[in-house]
């Protein structure tokens, strides 16, 4: 029986086999760019984190529209009134009229302990600024309106506003309030005319009616027309 002179090799020995490279044995220039690399994916990665666990917490702590109610909690029946003088750190409204960035919002409130939440209802008021829609004057107009709004303290789908960290937001109520209420064309007064398409200025007394221009080229029927009318009626009778 003959047998071969090299012996079969098997499939497994025939296979590559993965391996590891050692950051030993990468240039020098290249082990600093890879570790230059894993530290900056670690920094963002711990960024992303801290933004994640502490960005509601960054947030409610500078917000003008943070209110602590941990004096309410599981505490059912208990009620707060509380008085407050919010700055708008950001405009709400984004027509002709709004309350800009600086203005000064009058908040009655009022808070009740519920068993599944908080219930907040307020009296807002404040002065609008804008522009008249028609002649573009500088208008301030007050406002007034109320909110009242159910802050839950569990995050269960279909909630909207949640207790979190013993605080509640009033900012998306009040903003929703603001917005859905603001007059698409304001106006300085309810009578107001507008602007004078020629010189610009505010009009104080209605336009005269336009006088109706007649195309040049029925110039010669309007003679017409007039001379027609200009004969006696027994001579047109005649030329009849």
């Amino acid at each position: 029986m003959c047998r071969p002179m090299f012996p079969r090799s098997s499939a497994s020995s025939c296979r590559a086999t993965p391996t590891r490279t050692s950051r030993s044995r990468l240039p020098p220039h290249a082990r600093r760019s890879l570790q230059a690399c894993v530290a900056a994916h670690r920094k963002v990665r711990g960024n992303r984190r801290v933004r994640g666990a502490d960005a509601y917490t960054q947030h409610m702590t500078t917000s003008p529209y943070a209110v602590n109610v941990a004096t309410l909690i599981n505490r059912p029946g208990t009620m707060q009134e509380m008085q407050l003088s919010i700055t708008v750190p950001e405009r709400i409204g984004e027509g002709m009229i709004y309350f800009d960035t600086g203005a000064e919002l009058e908040v009655e409130l009022r808070l009740e302990s519920l068993v599944d939440g908080v219930l907040a209802t307020a009296d807002v008021s404040g002065v609008l600024t804008g522009q008249c829609s028609r002649c573009l004057q500088d208008i301030e107009q007050p406002w007034s309106g109320n909110i009242t709004e159910l802050y839950t303290f569990e995050n269960e789908e279909g909630t909207e506003y949640v207790v979190q960290q013993d605080l509640l937001d009033l900012e998306g109520p009040i903003r929703d309030a603001v917005v859905l209420d603001l007059p698409f064309q304001p106006l300085c007064e309810p009578g107001c005319l507008g602007l004078d398409p020629e010189t610009g200025e505010k009009l104080t007394e209605p336009l005269p009616e336009p006088e109706d221009i007649i195309d040049p080229r029925w110039e010669q029927l309007k003679g017409l027309l007039e001379s027609s009318d200009s004969v006696p009626s027994e001579q047109r009778e005649d030329r009849a």
